[in-house]
């Protein structure tokens, strides 16, 4: 049962246009600030600048060198001696927030009103304005988008472009999913929804479908025609066998930087979202809406490097869920998986957070270099 207060703030937002404007703004208020300060948790977001600064020069060669090779940046010091990990639809969206503005401020500014962007594709999908608040609203999106400046709203615009295009019924939704893939490798999970979605007897439409989703792979043929690309993804021990965000409780190894009741916390988290989902599949039974976003939050909790922020994409994968109340709720038990988050924007840094000299750096490059 849901409390008679919060029922009625719900029919205020849902009704009243200028105060759901001014809890949008308010929450703009908010990524703002975090905009002007510089990340905390992580260097990602200046490494990966760094390697769109030095795209012009070297295009997707870039895959077969190092930070260490690109002297003199200031990532030269970041992971020195390993490669550009993700996948060349990343490589170029950095490409090109370096072109326009090379500072970790305006990548940060970027990825905020990208999802602004993507608060409004959630409407757009869902119609319901709460989803969108839910959405914006987000502790893990406010903290490692708007703070960190890690690059999920990137990833979640194609995933949102994607599931608006097939809520339409156009072919080329399987190329904004293709994107999306060649972004970051989670979003394979929609793969099962999408190809429930396709009509196998209309011969004209299959064909339809193929070519746009062989146009979606013309970045990583580039790639893989000019470097090494794909020798880099799977490397054995590329990537620190971390998992803060584990179910594995009885394995230490996996969060030595964090303490055990920040890790128990976010498993009883991911516990309870996973809990609904199997509930709302019963329900339902509507095994394809259910599977997206059961199976991605199983594989990060069971992934040996899984991160917080791969959490960002969760709501995203909600989507496919068609009925309104079910959607409500996994947004919410989406926003609970932000525990750390959470912690960070009411309390303070909690767990690892970059050493003196990382942190030099990010302040040194916030304003460019």
């Amino acid at each position: 049962m849901t409390p008679p207060i919060i029922k009625k703030l719900i029919v205020k937002l849902e009704t009243s246009t200028p105060l759901f404007i001014a809890l949008l703004a308010a929450g703009a208020a908010i990524r703002l600030i975090y905009c002007a300060l510089p990340p905390l948790y992580t260097t990602d977001l200046l490494r990966n600048l760094g390697y769109g600064k030095a795209f012009p020069v070297w295009g997707f060669r870039l895959y077969d060198l190092t930070p260490s090779d690109l002297t003199p940046s200031p990532m030269q010091y970041l992971w020195p001696n390993h490669n550009f990990p993700y996948p060349a639809v990343t490589l170029l969206f950095y490409a090109l927030i370096a072109c326009l503005h090379s500072s970790l401020f305006f990548g940060k500014l970027a990825l905020t009103l990208i999802d602004a962007v993507n608060a409004r594709l959630i409407f757009k999908i869902s119609q319901d304005r709460i989803l969108a608040a839910l959405y914006w609203f987000n502790p893990i999106n406010i903290w490692f988008g708007s703070r960190e400046g890690q690059f999920e709203p990137f990833v979640i615009l194609l995933m949102l472009l994607a599931l608006r295009e097939l809520q339409k019924g156009r072919s080329r939704a399987y190329f904004y999913l293709g994107l999306a893939v060649q972004a970051k490798l989670f979003p394979i999970f929609l793969a099962p929804y999408f190809l429930s979605r396709l009509s196998w007897r209309e011969l004209g439409r299959c064909v339809r479908v193929a070519v746009w989703g062989a146009a979606s792979l013309v970045p990583s043929l580039a790639a893989a025609c000019t470097s090494g690309y794909m020798a880099y993804f799977f490397r054995p021990g590329y990537i620190p066998a971390y998992n803060p965000i584990t179910w594995n409780l009885g394995d230490p190894s996996l969060y030595p930087f964090f303490p055990f009741s920040l890790v128990l916390a976010h498993g009883i988290a991911g516990f309870a979202f996973v809990l609904f989902c199997l509930y709302g599949l019963r329900r339902t039974r509507q095994l394809m809406q259910w599977l997206a976003p059961l199976v991605f939050v199983f594989f990060v909790k069971f992934n040996r490097i899984g991160q917080f922020w791969y959490l960002m994409l969760t709501p995203a994968f909600c989507l496919t869920v068609e009925e309104p109340s079910c959607r409500r709720w996994l947004f919410l038990f989406s926003a609970a998986l932000g525990v750390r988050s959470l912690y960070s924007i009411l309390i303070g840094p909690i767990g690892y957070y970059n050493p003196p000299d990382a942190q030099y750096l990010n302040i040194l490059c916030f304003w460019g270099f």
